[in-house]
């Protein structure tokens, strides 16, 4: 059943108890905020706050088939959420800043009890363009933790990233090949697979911006790599293992790293060139369940 939250008399409140922590509270309203309310809607899975009720009633009735396109699309089973999922909705970019000033994008947390366990997840979410544009990136980040919880395994960031980004539009795709091949045309310096496969979330948080978005752009590539060329099998057996680059031999039959890394490097500059002069088809940047045949 929908209902309408109070109104928004203080973004206090909003910051106390829906943003991430690195937001700090404000003491006054501004205008473009004065009026609003969110609406509630509930679906098997998720909690929808948005602050457009029709919007709203569209996610409640959407984002379940979403969550279930993000695992079946890559051969994962259907879970069904057993923590809480709520997600803050904004289909505007001003107001999305206004009540979120750290954030240029949305922005999923994951919030821990002190043993580790998920015990609820916060997404904040810019919905300013087609659901098909910007649901996929939130609910995918979703998936894959609850996932992993589900079945104590740790797929690592690179996938994480890598998955996410295959999930986009075609367009969105093609955009970050695009941003790739001048690194690999001009022999620019880029993250080897090895390093990918072992970066950690700290690790991560060191990189400067430019370095992050090569990063998450070459985790997208290692990730067709992998499903492309190996096959959806193998990629759940190397998402699962705990060591991945002792699975890197034991799992792909790689004779050593450097021969790993160093097709990664072929592959991911034939592919970004192949795609900028048009050879690559639309079907091989779509990942979809491996069927038996």
């Amino acid at each position: 059943m929908n209902f309408t939250q109070k109104s928004l008399l203080s973004l206090f409140l909003i910051f106390c108890f829906v943003v991430p922590s690195a937001v700090s509270a404000q003491s006054e309203v501004p205008e473009i905020i004065k009026d609003k309310k969110w609406n509630r809607w509930t679906s098997d899975n998720f909690e929808i706050l948005s602050l457009s009720n029709l919007q709203g009633k569209y996610l409640k009735d959407n984002l379940n088939n979403v969550k279930k396109w993000v695992f079946t699309r890559w051969g994962l089973e259907d879970i069904s959420f057993d923590v809480p999922v709520r997600l803050w909705c904004i289909d505007d970019k001003v107001l999305f800043k206004t009540i979120y000033p750290s954030l240029e994008k949305s922005k999923v947390e994951v919030r821990r009890s002190e043993d580790g366990k998920i015990k609820s997840i916060e997404a904040f979410v810019l919905l300013n363009d087609l659901p098909s544009r910007v649901l996929p990136e939130p609910v995918t980040e979703i998936c894959l933790n609850l996932y992993e919880e589900k079945y104590n395994v740790k797929f690592g960031l690179w996938a994480h990233k890598g998955i996410t980004l295959l999930n986009g539009s075609e367009k969105q795709i093609r955009k970050v090949l695009q941003d790739l091949n001048p690194y690999l045309e001009n022999k620019e310096e880029v993250f080897q697979a090895t390093t990918l496969v072992e970066t950690s979330k700290a690790s991560y948080d060191q990189l400067s911006d430019k370095d992050k978005k090569l990063f998450d752009n070459e985790c997208m590539v290692l990730c067709l790599f992998l499903r492309k060329e190996f096959g959806q099998d193998r990629m759940h057996l190397f998402l699962k293992a705990k060591d991945k680059k002792e699975a890197i031999n034991t799992i792909y039959y790689y004779k050593s790293l450097k021969q790993f890394d160093d097709n990664f490097y072929i592959y991911m500059k034939d592919l970004t060139k192949d795609s900028i002069d048009g050879l690559t088809p639309s079907e091989y940047l779509l990942i979809r369940k491996a069927e038996l045949k």
